[in-house]
């Protein structure tokens, strides 16, 4: 597979850790203001991506079978993430359930709420499982890109 630069993500930290995360959040802005369902759907993706990665890390086994919501409660009770995390994850998963079983969903307000939890999460991974330098940038919700074509 040939890996796409991120660099512009908001996320791009995460890429030389966890690539496929940071290339989730890369897509999830690049959807945006163009299908916010999709984008919700890409946050889902990440979280999963996440919470894997942690499950490897961690070296947790036996358990791959649970649900979503079941891993996240088990990294939780088992003090492997704070409440803060756990609150992020949860608001994306439970937003991501309701944008995947309604195909108009259009709710901006619930994207850049999620984009924000995405950004929380990354910023927590990057810093608990990573031994990275990179700066991380403050926190900027999505703008609207102007095209470069002349109307």
């Amino acid at each position: 597979m040939e890996l796409i630069s991120l660099e512009k993500g908001f996320l791009h930290f995460l890429s030389a850790h966890l690539y496929n995360a940071a290339f989730c959040a890369k897509k999830m802005e690049e959807l945006f203001f163009k299908d916010v369902g999709a984008a919700i759907g890409r946050a889902r993706v990440f979280i999963e991506e996440i919470i894997n990665s942690v499950w490897k890390i961690e070296e947790i086994e036996g358990l791959s079978n649970l649900s979503l919501y079941e891993k996240i409660n088990y990294l939780y009770n088992s003090g492997i993430i704070n409440r803060e995390i756990y609150q992020s994850l949860d608001v994306i998963r439970r937003i991501g359930n309701v944008a995947s079983h309604n195909a108009a969903f259009n709710d901006m307000q619930a994207a850049y709420s999620v984009h924000k939890e995405m950004y929380k999460i990354g910023v927590w991974y990057f810093e608990v499982y990573t031994s990275g330098s990179e700066q991380i940038p403050p926190y900027k919700p999505p703008v609207v890109q102007k095209d470069n074509q002349d109307n």
